[in-house]
Formats: C-alpha cells, sequence, structure tokens
C-alpha cells in the first residue's frame, strides 16, 4: 500500500485502487489472475508486508488505549471516584432503566388489552347480530317451542309415550 492505493502493475501500466472504493472480488481476482508469476509472487510479498504492518498498528494502537485507560484510572482516583463508586452508579441507572422498561412494558400490555378487548367485543357483536338476524329470518324458536305446533308432529296432539307407533 502507497499513501492509501494498491498498486498493481499490469504489463507495465499501474492500476491504482483507492481505499475509499470496494471494487468486488472478481475484478481484484481477475486483476491479479493476469499478472505473471514474478508479479504474484511481488503482490504477495506486498501484501505479507502491509499485513505486518497493519497489525503492528494495531498492537500499538491497543498499547495505547491501555495507557490511557491507566491514565483515566488515576485521574479518577485523584479526584475520588472509585470502582465502587463506579459500580454504584452503573447499578443506580441499571435499576432506573429497569423501572422505567417495566412502566413501559405495563402500559404496552394495557394497551394490548384494550386492543384485544374491542376486537373480540366487536366480534361478539357482529356474530350476535349475525345470529340475531338469522333468527329473526326463520320459524326457528330457541327451547324447541314452536317449530312443531300442535298438531304437526304426527301425534295428532298426543303425547310421546316413549314408544314407537
Amino acid at each position: 500500500w502507497v499513501g492509501g492505493a494498491a498498486i498493481l502493475q499490469k504489463t507495465g501500466l499501474e492500476m491504482e485502487m483507492a481505499v475509499n472504493t470496494s471494487p468486488s472480488e472478481s475484478v481484484v481476482d481477475e486483476v491479479f489472475a493476469s499478472l505473471s508469476d514474478e508479479e504474484q509472487e511481488k503482490q504477495r510479498d506486498d501484501w505479507k508486508e502491509e499485513l505486518k504492518m497493519t497489525e503492528n498498528e494495531i498492537l500499538t494502537l491497543m498499547q495505547v488505549i491501555a495507557a490511557k485507560e491507566e491514565q483515566a484510572t488515576q485521574l479518577k482516583r485523584k479526584i475520588g471516584i472509585t470502582a465502587w463508586a463506579e459500580m454504584s452508579e452503573d447499578m443506580v441507572v441499571g435499576m432506573k432503566n429497569i423501572q422505567e422498561s417495566t412502566v413501559k412494558i405495563a402500559d404496552n400490555l394495557q394497551s394490548a388489552r384494550e386492543k384485544t378487548s374491542r376486537v373480540v367485543s366487536g366480534y361478539f357483536q357482529t356474530w350476535s347480530s349475525k345470529v340475531g338476524e338469522a333468527y329473526r329470518g326463520s320459524n326457528f324458536q330457541f327451547g324447541g317451542q314452536g317449530a312443531n305446533k300442535e298438531g304437526e308432529d304426527g301425534n295428532n296432539g298426543a303425547k310421546d309415550s316413549g314408544h314407537p307407533q
């Protein structure tokens, strides 16, 4: 990598791929495959060197972060912020978040209850209305009365003795 761009050589022409662009792997693979064996080996060596540099930069950054964390710890100690105080504050914040979540859950449950109640109520009102319409439009009567008027049951009004006739 030179100045943020990878340089691949192909028959004397330099092709630069800016870091901000992200060519598909197939394009990179095609360009790499078109290089001679010698150029491919050179490119692999360049990539290995770049990988070493990148890994070294990562290690350096991790060391810088560790040093900054230690510095922050020392400063906190100097101004009286202890690990216990930080943990206590985190616990207070955590409990507050749990309480707020509980209230939100309760509100959501109440809202769901109300919506469900409205839907179920509406369903039963519609069902009841349909049953009522069907009932009013027929000769059917609940309780078995009215469908078989006297004399229409084949007994000529006689009471059923329970024996076949």
